[in-house]
C-alpha cells in the first residue's frame, strides 16, 4: 500500500491497490496450502489466514469505492 500512496493519478492508485489485492489473494492460497499439507493444527496459521481475509476485504472495499469514484468523475 505504500506504493499506492505515491500514485501519480487515480487510475495509477487503482492499479496499485489492485496489485495488492491480487497478492493478498495469492497469499490466502499459499496459507491454505501450507495449512492443509504441513500444519493442519497451527493456531498461528489460522490467525494469519484470518488477517489475510480481513486485508482482502479492506482492499476490495478500497477498489470498489475508488472505481466508483473514478467512473462518476469521468461522466
Amino acid at each position: 500500500m505504500e506504493e499506492a500512496k505515491g500514485a501519480e493519478s487515480r487510475n495509477d492508485f487503482i492499479h496499485k491497490v489492485n496489485i495488492a489485492y491480487k497478492e493478498a489473494r495469492e497469499t490466502r492460497l499459499w496459507l491454505g496450502m501450507i495449512k492443509a499439507a504441513l500444519l493442519p493444527d497451527s493456531a498461528e496459521l489460522t490467525d494469519l489466514s484470518a488477517e489475510c481475509e480481513e486485508l482482502i476485504r479492506i482492499l476490495y472495499a478500497i477498489l470498489k469505492k475508488s472505481r466508483a469514484a473514478s467512473k462518476s468523475s469521468q461522466r
